[in-house]
């Protein structure tokens, strides 16, 4: 599995910091695992705990699709 390029990245947080949510890259991917990305909510406040992740180990495709559900609600 290729990682998901720099440009596609940007794009992703981009859409889903104006989502209210939170995507990267994982530090240490496992090829095997299926994609180098996840997906959260995003924190308010530094010292705020750490809120769920809602996917993890994913491809842009599926972080695109988790987006447009997420959108669709609000």
């Amino acid at each position: 599995m290729a990682e998901t390029s720099e440009m596609e990245l940007d794009q992703l947080q981009k859409r889903a910091k104006a989502a209210g949510m939170y995507c990267n890259r994982h530090k240490a991917c496992d090829p095997l695992s299926g994609g180098d990305l996840y997906l959260m909510e995003a924190k308010r406040f530094k010292t705020a705990p750490m809120p769920p992740t809602i996917l993890k180990f994913v491809t842009a495709e599926q972080i695109h699709k988790a987006l447009t559900t997420i959108e669709g609600q609000r």
